[in-house]
């Protein structure tokens, strides 16, 4: 028996890529591999039979490493709004944890600018936790912020006529 997996492309109802996943690689699973930002090492916890700790994401930072409460605020801020306009690129089916204080609904999705990757609770550590992200990034920020808030423009506009002529297609059915 072959197992399938299925991405759904949430700006294209029609477009769903359905694979073999044993001989094709995920494809969010390249673009995360590409340039990530914001994925945390995750919480030690108890193993389901509670005989050993368990931890997820080894090959992730741990966050506590990049808090540092002397970052510029002006461009924390410019930061924080970039990553909210991140287009999203994949939804979870549970919320993440916050790494620092536990908060347990955390986002659950994944944005992206087209080249960056980042978890939308990414915001969260930035604001409640001081979280300095990585230079590379910050500098991308600053080039790319006024393009990504131009394509994004256009994409919920598109967004929107297309929820539009869906609601007016299903009222013609009712």
């Amino acid at each position: 028996m072959k197992k399938l997996k299925a991405i759904w492309n949430p700006d294209d109802d029609q477009n769903v890529d359905v694979f073999d996943s044993l001989d094709k690689p995920n494809t969010l699973e390249k673009e995360m591999t590409k340039h990530r930002v914001g994925y945390w090492r995750g919480i030690p916890r108890k193993s389901w039979r509670g005989d050993f700790l368990v931890c997820d994401y080894l090959d992730c930072p741990d966050v506590k490493g990049f808090i540092d409460p002397t970052w510029d605020k002006d461009e924390r801020k410019m930061v924080m709004d970039y990553l909210k306009e991140g287009m999203e690129q994949h939804r979870w089916r549970g919320y993440s944890t916050c790494r620092i204080c536990g908060k347990h609904d955390n986002g659950d999705a994944c944005l992206t600018d087209g080249t960056w990757v980042w978890p939308n609770g990414l915001v969260h550590y930035l604001e409640k936790h001081d979280v300095r992200l990585p230079n590379e990034f910050v500098e991308w920020v600053k080039k790319n912020n006024d393009n990504l808030d131009r394509e994004n423009r256009e994409r919920r506009l598109t967004k929107l006529a297309i929820l539009d002529a869906k609601a007016a297609f299903r009222t013609k059915l009712a």
